[in-house]
């Protein structure tokens, strides 16, 4: 017998007692001190749980895990005991020696396993304002909280919220916080929202169209945002392609138009519209402020013009492509202008200018009349007085300030030069300054 579970005492009788006197063995009661204890204080199943036996002056020790594997021990320090099964569970203990036995009972709450996820899924699409369903997969949580960035509504308790909408582009954290009693569990996912549908757009006229007279050619340029489908329409115009961001549109005859953009994206249409007027055409072209160079500026100023591509050229940019363009060649002696003339490209040979490859010819001419003057080719906004002035052919004309110089083109086009200015700049950069007026016969 244990020593601790006997207390033995000698009576020693004095005077009375006999020789067959014997000690007694007093056996004190069992006492039952149990602790569980469960890491991190987390009872998310599955739950492990380890036992703590300071019981004293028992010698037999039988254990119950209602719901724990094992089930059953016996022994004074049990093993780690795992519950699955969420739920109120007992830990009953029974503890004897040969005095008496006792029962004690400790209670173990086991909350559900927990899984997490949700998805989202726009109900039309992600352009703003965008509307949004999340599905919640998540289980076991006793509670769920829901917080939406940007959202209306920003946040929602319970486990399925309703749709939400995110009225501005960018992107939402959304976030979802799920609590089994002992641990809180944490998601997280984004939601990129697309721009609401907006646009404007330009009408560029064409290089050659640029004074709205008919017929005129025009480029749509679109600039957009949040859409995924567009189109025009303008009566009267005709569009190379009515179902592109960028097209061209052709308007044959004068008016006042209207230009139509749908716009979409999937749940919203607007329309945007533009007007253009489209002017008579008076078929004259205004070439204002164009420079020629004397001979010496030739290479930095430039001598040579094309009334087609509004441009004047130096020597070295003269090519076979755009010699044959050039209309106008300025001849200017030296920079106190003492001998000014026009000549036609194909005659640069003839002077000190380097030759045009593949030269047009330019013929010039004095008027018979005197109809046009610097006052009345200031007045002229057609080609009126080009077509009904009668023109004597001139070789190169001499000219000054304030005269007015005659030409037609190689593909028959009339023209008039009035010579505003005649600048000294020095050797390099002397040059005269001119208003252009020509027809554009096209």
């Amino acid at each position: 017998m244990n020593c601790k579970l006997l207390l033995r005492t000698l009576f020693i009788v004095i005077g009375g007692c006999g020789a067959g006197c014997l000690p007694e063995e007093q056996i004190i009661p069992v006492e039952i001190n149990i602790s569980l204890n469960v890491k991190d204080r987390n009872h998310t199943s599955p739950l492990y749980v380890s036992i703590e036996n300071h019981s004293e002056y028992a010698r037999e020790f039988h254990w119950r895990f209602e719901g724990g594997v094992p089930s059953v021990f016996t022994g004074k320090h049990p093993p780690v005991v795992r519950f699955d099964t969420p739920g109120k569970h007992a830990i009953v203990l029974e503890a004897a020696n040969d005095a008496s036995r006792l029962s004690k009972t400790l209670y173990i709450q086991v909350d559900s396993a927990v899984t997490t996820g949700f998805n989202w899924k726009p109900v039309i699409n992600c352009y703003a304002p965008a509307e949004v369903k999340f599905t919640n997969f998540s289980t076991g949580g006793t509670t769920y909280e829901w917080i939406f960035e940007g959202g209306e509504p920003a946040k929602f308790t319970g486990k399925h919220p309703p749709d939400i909408t995110f009225p501005q582009a960018g992107v939402h954290m959304v976030s979802l916080r799920i609590d089994n009693g002992s641990k809180i569990f944490t998601i997280s996912d984004k939601i990129t929202v697309m721009p609401e549908l907006a646009g404007t757009f330009g009408i560029y006229p064409s290089w050659e169209d640029e004074d709205y007279e008919a017929p005129l050619t025009a480029e749509l340029i679109a600039d957009l945002q949040g859409t995924e489908t567009i189109s025009w329409d303008c009566s009267g115009a005709r569009l190379a392609n009515p179902a592109c961001e960028k097209t061209e549109i052709f308007f044959h005859l004068p008016g006042n138009y209207q230009v139509n953009m749908h716009i979409g994206n999937g749940k919203q249409i607007r329309t945007v519209s533009q007007n253009i007027t489209i002017r008579q055409n008076h078929n004259l072209r205004i070439h204002r402020n164009v420079c020629f160079g004397i001979n010496t500026a030739s290479e930095i100023i430039g001598c040579c013009y094309s009334t087609k591509r509004r441009k004047i050229f130096t020597q070295t940019e003269i090519s076979y492509t755009s010699g044959k363009e050039i209309d106008l060649v300025f001849l200017g002696l030296n920079k106190n202008f003492s001998l000014n003339k026009f000549i036609s490209p194909d005659s640069c040979i003839l002077y000190p200018l380097l030759p045009i490859q593949d030269a047009s010819h330019t013929v010039f001419y004095k008027e018979v009349g005197n109809k046009i003057t610097p006052e009345t080719f200031l007045e002229m906004e057609d080609d009126y007085l080009l077509e009904n002035t009668i023109w004597e052919p001139i070789s190169h004309p001499v000219c000054t300030k304030g005269d007015i110089v005659l030409f037609h083109t190689a593909d028959k086009r009339k023209g008039v030069i009035l010579v505003k200015e005649m600048v000294d700049a020095g050797i390099l950069n002397s040059h005269i300054i001119t208003d252009i007026k020509i027809q554009k016969n096209d």
